[in-house]
């Protein structure tokens, strides 16, 4: 039987409503829904959800529990949007989120083929809201758990700025049930603390390693610069087309700091060579950067780790960058209180929905979805597909 995943409609009527009660004219969950439905159909801003409502019919805004004719206004998104309770609408999106990638897991979506890696694999990145920035604060910046294979969102947190990455990971991985999973991330998040979580909650971590971590770094370089280690070392080596770019890659990957380093569950220490040659101009760069992971050579291999370590970065295109340019979101206005993580949630669950369909061209999908609104209403649960 394929995993059970609840009508968004369903798990957002839950949501607490911290409004008061007088002058209410509609549920938060209604609200937020309709939200949702509106960004699938290409309304990627406050504005745009909110006239993309007034157009509907006036069946369909009842359908969406919408009590009042007119149905909301920006006004009242953004007063929603600000004070609503984030944390728990973001836990009910991740918890949706999982169920969608436990189904995704068994029945693999159409048209687009999952990422090809050896485990489950997440990362762990953030992004700011440029546009949510003021004169006196700093954009809002949110860490989010980015499913590689499937491109799907499995948690968001907000970063304040009186703490940073390395002191909300921890509490977002908390969330995850990482048993299985391989966890990877950029070098700020190559912390011990966070490996000796994610190891005992039954993951296993794929970091790079720079200056944040000299000791370490300093190691690895030891490692691949000793001849006498020459057998300890496995490599792989592939080579790809990327527009004009020509970029080879070659790995090294060693068990010599195992039973030496003290770093927790330490398994291989990794070497990878990036050499990008330009077509037209014939323009050569290389660069090198070293990386630690708690699989073995037996769990994961040169070649393997060639994958993970590429497929990382797809949080930054299929991400990062379908928010800024496809959805607009470094160019939206919205700062008040919660607002910019709010829509944060909402494109990303679109994106989510998209994704678990096959979609590859967003953009593209967003015009259908316009042209045809019954596949939104059919996401959030207010018709079966």
């Amino acid at each position: 039987m394929a995993a059970f995943v609840p009508a968004l409609a369903s798990i957002l009527a839950h949501l607490p409503d911290t409004r008061q009660r007088r002058g209410l004219r509609h549920p938060l969950g209604a609200l937020l829904t309709a939200a949702v439905a509106a960004m699938l159909c290409g309304a990627t801003s406050q504005t745009a959800i909110a006239t993309w409502i007034a157009d509907l019919a006036p069946y369909w805004r009842r359908r969406f529990g919408l009590r009042h004719p007119l149905g909301p206004d920006q006004a009242t998104l953004s007063r929603v949007f600000a004070t609503l309770d984030v944390g728990a609408f973001e836990t009910a999106l991740s918890t949706w989120s999982q169920a969608l990638l436990t189904r995704l897991v068994e029945t693999p979506p159409p048209r687009a083929a999952a990422v090809p890696l050896p485990y489950p694999t997440v990362a762990t990145d953030g992004k700011t809201c440029r546009g949510s920035a003021t004169a006196a604060a700093p954009g809002v910046h949110l860490l989010s758990v980015f499913s590689l294979q499937f491109a799907l969102v499995l948690a968001q947190q907000f970063v304040d700025g009186k703490t940073n990455e390395i002191t909300v990971a921890p509490q977002l991985l908390a969330t995850l049930a990482l048993d299985g999973w391989l966890i990877t991330s950029d070098a700020l998040l190559t912390q011990r603390e966070l490996d000796t979580q994610i190891l005992r909650q039954g993951g296993a971590y794929f970091h790079p390693v720079k200056g944040n971590q000299p000791g370490l770094l300093h190691d690895i370089q030891d490692v691949f610069a000793s001849p006498l280690l020459n057998d300890t070392v496995q490599t792989a080596v592939s080579t790809e087309l990327a527009g004009n770019r020509i970029v080879a890659r070659a790995v090294n990957c060693s068990t010599a700091l195992c039973g030496y380093s003290d770093w927790p569950g330490l398994r291989q220490v990794l070497e990878l060579w990036r050499v990008v040659t330009d077509k037209p101009t014939g323009g050569v760069r290389s660069e090198v950067v070293y990386g630690i992971t708690s699989l073995g050579p037996a769990e994961l291999t040169p070649e393997q780790v060639l994958a993970v370590w590429q497929a990382h970065w797809g949080i930054e295109n299929r991400l990062h960058w379908v928010r800024d340019v496809t959805l607009g979101e470094d160019q939206s206005r919205v700062r008040t209180e919660h607002g910019p993580q709010v829509l944060a949630a909402v494109r990303n669950t679109a994106l989510n929905w998209l994704r678990s369909k096959g979609e590859i061209n967003i953009a593209q999908a967003f015009r259908h979805y316009a042209d045809h609104p019954e596949l939104a209403f059919i996401a959030v649960g207010l018709l079966i597909g």
